[in-house]
């Protein structure tokens, strides 16, 4: 049986924030479509950084919600391509303690895989061998 992939288990619509945004602007998203984090893109649709609610709170704090994502998003992004296996992307996920593992072709962003896709995979293939 050959092994998963990342291309098996992600999910092919990626909400994104843009780069022009505002922490507030980014904060309202992220409440809207119910999500604790998005990848950032410049006007170009590249991958440029993660903003997560945690890095919002941090410009909260500061008073600065009128401010750019770019000033406050995670620039090294992890990022996985469609054909690494199931195993690397566990790797990545706990080894780095992210909760979002961007899927991309060059800076394009092709996909999104989840903790909760991970665990939710897991608990099935744990389900089929009983």
């Amino acid at each position: 049986k050959p092994a998963l992939m990342a291309s098996d288990i992600m999910e092919d619509h990626v909400e994104v924030i843009k780069e022009s945004m505002s922490l507030l602007e980014a904060s309202t998203f992220l409440e809207e479509i119910g999500h604790t984090g998005a990848p950032v893109v410049s006007g170009k649709g590249e991958l440029t950084g993660f903003m997560t609610l945690r890095d919002i709170m941090k410009g909260r704090k500061n008073d600065q919600m009128q401010s750019s994502v770019t000033g406050y998003m995670q620039k090294n992004v992890i990022t996985g391509t469609r054909d690494i296996t199931i195993r690397d992307v566990e790797e990545l996920l706990f080894e780095h303690n992210i909760g979002h593992l961007p899927i991309v072709q060059g800076r394009a962003i092709i996909g999104m895989i989840t903790r909760t896709d991970y665990l939710r995979l897991v608990g099935k293939s744990g389900q089929d061998s009983e």
